[in-house]
């Protein structure tokens, strides 16, 4: 009986242990990696990881809630970082955007699972293997990651009870990573975004902005979208000075900004301008970012009023009015219809100066259009003085002259 007890605690101590789990998690992802013949197809993906899920979940069947859903949720860790090595060396196209989502979805699966689970989050030994495999991927890898380790290295930390990692000791590694030179840029970067999560907790807002104020004088490279998702975090609590504050922070930094980092800036600001009627202040950083912010700046030209400055950047792009978003050309025909003259002119300009027959033909049907504006404009002396310019100026232009002539626009 004695024997028997002692046996079934050694038992129990080996399968809570992330010593013993790790050669367990290899050796059941090896066995599935075995069983699979072409990796590059998403249908020999699916296999694989079903296949090794199916082994962990055995493996672990007859565990106590807590150590196996920890087991389950490590193996998801250790599948990401060998899925992630092997799409960097041998996959591409939809196999690979296929299994990222794929594991991330079942990584925040059993992360909301152990959440709900109070009890599983705040054992130390299996969170400590969850956080040496990620800290490996952070701080060992120089290469560009398809998975978001950082977040889920934020997730982890924010889910925790306090005293299972030494928060102190943290923060004094990713000082100490910040201060090493002999490391590759990436490394710095991903100690700034990971060190902004500890400041926060403690209110050193001021300690990131100049970090980052640092790094941007200095040349290196910062992505705003690693900063951004506080902006959002913020809003999401009604902190909105705080939200503003770091918005207007950000919005500052004289960084080469991603299209997506635009966007998410169009939308915050869009926010914040019509909640403290901020529209001159989110107008001249929309004039900033264009062109990438050009949706939004057209939106926000008509929302003030600015038609004329509407007018000038449909202008500057050279559009066609059919290029125009039919809700924005009836706004302004509505309010200042003498306004979208010029972008006729210049439209029908340009596709004369193509000479082609075809080009002639589209160039008359926006004439037909013109002369019904200066129609309801009351304006047909000045509709009769463009259209004996335009035929003056190309009266050598046969074909262009026959299209008139079609169109009923000349005899």
């Amino acid at each position: 009986m004695f024997m028997s007890s002692t046996v079934e605690a050694k038992h129990k101590s080996f399968q809570h242990s992330v010593e013993a789990w790790q050669p367990m998690i290899v050796r059941a992802f090896q066995q599935a990696s075995s069983q699979v013949s072409a990796y590059f197809h998403y249908s020999s993906m699916m296999e694989l990881i079903q296949r090794y899920q199916h082994t962990l979940a055995q493996q672990s069947a007859h565990w106590e809630a807590a150590p196996r859903r920890w087991f389950q949720f490590q193996g998801l860790l250790y599948a990401m970082k060998k899925v992630e090595e092997l799409l960097k060396s041998a996959w591409a196209g939809s196999s690979q955007t296929w299994t990222m989502h794929y594991l991330e979805d079942a990584w925040f699966r059993e992360f909301a699972a152990l959440c709900e689970e109070h009890s599983a989050i705040v054992h130390d030994p299996q969170a400590q293997g969850s956080r040496q495999l990620i800290h490996e991927r952070l701080w060992s890898d120089a290469h560009p990651f398809i998975f978001d380790w950082a977040l889920i290295y934020r997730l982890l930390w924010d889910n925790l009870e306090p005293g299972v990692f030494d928060e102190a000791a943290e923060v004094a590694f990713l000082e100490e990573q910040l201060r090493r030179a002999d490391r590759a840029p990436v490394f710095e970067q991903r100690a700034m975004v990971a060190i902004t999560y500890f400041y926060l907790k403690e209110d050193k807002d001021e300690a990131i902005w100049a970090m980052l104020r640092r790094a941007v004088e200095a040349g290196k490279q910062v992505h705003l979208a690693d900063y951004l998702v506080y902006v959002a975090d913020f809003m999401q609590r009604e902190q909105w000075v705080r939200a503003l504050t770091w918005l207007r922070q950000l919005s500052a930094f004289p960084v080469a900004l991603l299209v997506g980092e635009t966007v998410t800036l169009c939308q915050y600001w869009q926010t914040f301008a019509d909640k403290y009627d901020l529209h001159d202040e989110y107008l001249a950083y929309l004039r900033q970012w264009l062109p990438w912010s050009d949706d939004y700046y057209q939106e926000q030209l008509l929302h003030m009023g600015q038609y004329e400055q509407w007018v000038e950047w449909q202008l500057h792009k050279r559009c066609y009015p059919a290029d125009v978003e039919r809700r924005q050309w009836k706004m302004v025909e509505k309010a200042a219809p003498h306004l979208l003259l010029p972008i006729y002119h210049q439209a029908i300009a340009g596709l004369i100066r193509l000479k082609q027959r075809k080009a002639y033909q589209e160039a008359t049907k926006l004439m037909k259009k013109l002369r019904t504006l200066y129609r309801k404009q009351k304006k047909q002396d000045q509709w009769q003085r463009y259209l004996v310019h335009l035929t003056t100026r190309f009266a050598r232009l046969r074909a262009l002259q026959e299209e008139m002539r079609k169109g009923q626009l000349i005899n």
